[in-house]
């Protein structure tokens, strides 16, 4: 599969610093949250992708995430974002695989500079917090500015989306 382009925010002035929602999503669960969320900042909006797609297969999804986190591999990206030194603030969106980031979301951040920005972190869990994910982002992105983060319910992410509402409100941005 392809990775689609940024998408560009139909309201966005060429000469504002737009923000991107950014997302990682293997199951629907998280894109799902991503699309509520840009509909309230009305941002860009990204999908990371590996270049090669995981496997639609629960199982064996897991035994790769398990792998990949055991060896700190970084999977190669589909696509990367051209313009992201536009951009001050990123909303980044994604499953929590193993009590941490999946490694994709991780070849996301290094090869996307974070210094300077603010970087506002979504996930869905099925019982572990963003939290227990921003020790190894922040020791790849040291010079970004980690705001407060929001873990919604993956199996019942529709339905907790107002969540969403109030921790981006919340933020400030």
């Amino acid at each position: 599969m392809k990775a689609q382009p940024i998408q560009k925010s139909a309201q966005r002035d060429t000469n504002f610093k737009s923000t991107p929602t950014t997302v990682f999503s293997w199951s629907g669960h998280t894109l799902t949250a991503a699309q509520h969320l840009n509909d309230i900042v009305d941002a860009d909006f990204f999908r990371i992708e590996p270049a090669e797609p995981y496997t639609t297969n629960y199982n064996e999804v897991v035994d790769v995430a398990q792998a990949e986190q055991n060896a700190n591999a970084r999977p190669a990206l589909a696509q990367t974002v051209e313009d992201w030194d536009s951009y001050s603030t990123i909303y980044l969106g994604f499953p929590v695989w193993w009590y941490d980031a999946p490694q994709i979301v991780k070849t996301f951040m290094d090869a996307h500079e974070c210094t300077g920005k603010n970087v506002a972190v979504f996930s869905t869990s099925g019982g572990s917090s963003t939290e227990s994910c921003l020790g190894s982002l922040r020791a790849i992105a040291p010079g970004a500015t980690f705001t407060r983060s929001v873990t919604i319910d993956g199996d019942a992410a529709s339905s907790q989306l107002t969540q969403l509402d109030t921790w981006q409100a919340g933020l400030g941005l």
